[in-house]
């Protein structure tokens, strides 16, 4: 676990937001740690390098108290579009491990320096008409590092960021539980499996980069199941061959066909907000049955767990969205 101090240093923070969510396990137009959407007719007081807090107002909370669970950082933000939308995009999110409660002294107790609290009939400061309306809090410096001081939180890695591989690694089994895809849940139902090879003194080796270990994750399994269907060994060709392939494994089906298999690692709790390279998305296209993408989510190497959730083309426009995140720049002559 880390403070927020361990990662805030490489960023230029510009604004401090507390932004209103329905949390992780609600569906949602956001997706916690990966976008936020606001009208810029309603507010538009974001700015990118901005840091936050997650609220989950009281009216979709069990108790029916506000609870701040999380936050990241707003590294770029979109055009508006038509309607006037912006999609803000989130980097760094972290979870708090002990959320921050309403009723709890440390927030209850607080001296706010952008907006103060006022008093009911009884004397008592209270939290109505506190909350922006539309779920937009500005808040201070001195107001975050208040609420935020001492707080122990999880941050989440993707690809290129590295694990930290505990001792007992090595002889111990991954427990792999793979999620329904929507659209293919008949098919493939939702499983929870042991995989025993995972070569984890290959990945400590690399650095133990988090997209390394998932792929490692990822070709155990396809091998356990090659050899039970009696088909062809999977092949790790982003290793063997090098990264420019646009998938890292070559897989084979029940009938010693090929798939293309892409993989994905995070270990944030969402399966959507992964990147694929302009070659990545080409080869998706060219190859509409075969290619597929393994998403290792929720990955934990302390307690050695992770989901899985495979994802299958067509890759278009048609069954998914693809947000443009960079450009390359060329000067015209």
């Amino acid at each position: 676990m880390h403070h927020i101090e361990d990662v805030i240093y490489k960023y230029s923070i510009q604004s401090y937001f507390i932004l209103d969510s329905n949390g992780p396990e609600y569906d949602q137009k956001d997706e916690d740690y990966v976008r936020y959407t606001y009208n810029v007719k309603r507010n538009n007081k974001l700015k990118e390098n901005t840091i936050f807090l997650y609220r989950k107002p009281q009216r979709i909370s069990d108790d029916k108290k506000f609870e701040l669970y999380g936050g990241g950082i707003i590294d770029q933000i979109s055009e508006a579009d038509e309607h006037g939308d912006k999609v803000a995009g989130i980097v760094s999110g972290f979870e708090i491990v002990q959320p921050i409660k309403q009723g709890d002294s440390s927030i209850e107790e607080m001296t706010w320096e952008k907006k103060e609290r006022r008093t009911d009939r009884t004397g008592k400061k209270s939290w109505k008409n506190f909350w922006n309306q539309y779920g937009i809090n500005e808040i201070t410096q001195n107001d975050f590092y208040q609420l935020i001081k001492d707080k122990e939180c999880k941050f989440f890695k993707n690809e290129s960021e590295t694990v930290a591989l505990n001792d007992n690694i090595f002889n111990t089994p991954f427990k792999i539980t793979t999620v329904a895809d929507g659209k293919k849940a008949a098919k493939r139902p939702k499983s929870t499996r042991v995989v025993k090879n995972v070569d984890f003194k290959k990945a400590q080796r690399n650095k133990a980069k988090c997209g390394q270990l998932g792929e490692l994750i990822v070709l155990s399994l396809l091998t356990e199941k090659a050899v039970k269907d009696k088909t062809n060994l999977p092949q790790h060709v982003s290793k063997t061959i090098g990264d420019g392939l646009g998938y890292d494994i070559i897989a084979y089906n029940k009938q010693n066909e090929k798939e293309l298999i892409e993989v994905k690692t995070t270990t944030g709790p969402n399966v959507d907000g992964f990147y694929m390279s302009y070659n990545e998305k080409l080869v998706a296209k060219n190859n509409p049955i075969n290619y597929k993408i393994y998403r290792v989510f929720d990955l934990d190497v302390h307690n050695l767990t992770a989901k899985i959730k495979i994802l299958d083309g067509p890759f278009d426009d048609t069954n998914y969205d693809f947000l443009p995140e960079t450009y390359k720049v060329i000067t015209k002559s």
